[in-house]
């Protein structure tokens, strides 16, 4: 059997409990595929345990975050990479370090007729500041890092970002 999967601390839906539980049961509907029908023809057998593998590696990935392009057409993205990419963004600024990120699909773009606009996030990042930072100084600076980076490698654009000093740092 394989590891079970870490909670991910920057989804306040999900809890140790709840996560390992979900885990071992679609684990055991993995193990109980693989023991049932052993008198199935070799290439049916086979076929069933590669899905069984793959549905189990898609469950260690993670929750992911539905997005859309400027055409419409939706596709996902894991939330853990969108938080890491705008984590990115922020630990570029000398004196910050990025701590929580949370991110949350703004539908209120939807066109008119409820057909899907291009995808827009809310953004809330909190961070540390090196004590000799002033905050108002580099509030513009991280703004654009991070809209720039969720354009550039996400393919959406922010409708709000909220940015929390979490704490003060020694150099």
């Amino acid at each position: 059997m394989t590891d079970r999967p870490r909670h991910d601390a920057d989804d306040p839906g999900l809890d140790e409990a709840a996560l390992g539980a979900s885990y071992d049961r679609l684990q055991g509907v993995i193990d109980e595929f693989r023991e049932d029908d052993s008198d199935i023809t070799g290439t049916l057998d086979s076929l069933r345990n590669r899905v069984m593998d793959i549905v189990q590696r898609e469950s260690v990935l993670g929750p992911t975050t539905e997005l859309s392009t400027p055409s419409g057409h939706r596709f996902e993205m894991l939330t853990a990479t969108i938080r890491k990419i705008i984590r990115d963004a922020a630990d570029q600024e000398p004196g910050l370090v990025a701590r929580r990120v949370r991110v949350d699909v703004d539908d209120s773009g939807d066109d008119a007729d409820g057909s899907p606009g291009p995808s827009a996030l809310s953004v809330q990042v909190s961070v540390t500041i090196q004590h000799d930072i002033s905050v108002p100084a580099v509030d513009a600076m991280l703004r654009r890092r991070i809209a720039q980076a969720v354009g550039e490698l996400v393919g959406s654009h922010l409708t709000s970002l909220d940015i929390q000093v979490e704490d003060i740092h020694d150099v």
